[in-house]
């Protein structure tokens, strides 16, 4: 059985320094990865283990809590030369997360967010998208500049099931997170069963959101099994039919079709 973690930060402290240990393992268990940037280091560090590791994929961007108004510009144009190398599938995290300044830099990630919405159709490369008490907001963006063909991941989808029949409607993917797997979340659990299962993929987030029995110590890609079985335990399918299935999205996802 493959399972692909879609967003894993494999390029930041306190993972980075264990990535040849997480490799192997992820190897091993036939564990597939993208690794996300969140800024310009930690996006050409993701495409320097994307390309020395196997199974290993990057995606990057500037995450829209670490824009800086007065170096993006340069930052963009370092990310638009950057996303031409092969291993590159997508673009982000991008997106908006008005959760830590309350909204007060709400602008300026508006108009970061669609440069990367036009970067990821310029480029035909999959748009990775944040959102944090900003659905809303990010509805409306998509509604008006996401193409039909465009590929969209909703990365660690955590909104009502308003949002989710927005996404839907809008084509997007939907990343399923550890948070699934936590035992507050009956309420989320309650919409697993909402997404059309050709628009579902999985995640850990990792070093972020370790998923039960872990919650609260660090996370890694090793772990996106808990999130898949809770999954797979919601949707009451058979395990084997519903990580191909799943695996199959995540190709089409990222436009990779030729992983085996």
């Amino acid at each position: 059985m493959k399972l692909f973690d879609t967003h894993a930060h494999l390029n930041i402290k306190p993972l980075e320094q264990d990535i040849d240990s997480i490799h192997q393992q992820c190897i091993e268990q036939n564990i597939y990865v993208n690794i996300v940037g969140i800024d310009l280091e930690s996006s050409i560090k993701a495409i320097e283990q994307a390309n020395k590791y196997k199974n290993f994929y990057a995606i990057i961007g500037i995450h829209p809590s670490d824009i800086n108004e007065k170096t993006f510009e340069d930052e963009f144009n370092k990310i638009i030369e950057l996303s031409k190398q092969n291993k590159v599938v997508g673009i982000g995290e991008t997106g908006l997360d008005y959760y830590h300044d309350k909204g007060q830099n709400k602008n300026n990630q508006i108009k970061c967010f669609i440069k990367f919405i036009e970067l990821s159709k310029n480029l035909d490369k999959t748009l990775v998208v944040h959102v944090r008490d900003a659905h809303e907001d990010a509805i409306e963006i998509l509604k008006k500049y996401k193409d039909k063909n465009q590929r969209v991941i909703i990365h660690c989808f955590s909104g009502e099931k308003k949002h989710l029949d927005e996404y839907l409607k809008l084509g997007c993917y939907i990343s399923i997170s550890g948070i699934v797997t936590f035992k507050n979340a009956k309420q989320f659990q309650s919409l697993i069963n909402e997404i059309d299962e050709s628009k579902l993929i999985i995640e850990t987030d990792s070093p972020f959101l370790s998923p039960e029995p872990f919650r609260g110590k660090r996370n890694s890609p090793l772990n996106i099994q808990y999130v898949f079985n809770k999954v797979a335990e919601l949707k009451q399918n058979d395990k084997k039919e519903l990580a191909d299935r799943i695996f199959e999205n995540t190709k089409k996802a990222f436009n990779i079709p030729n992983i085996i």
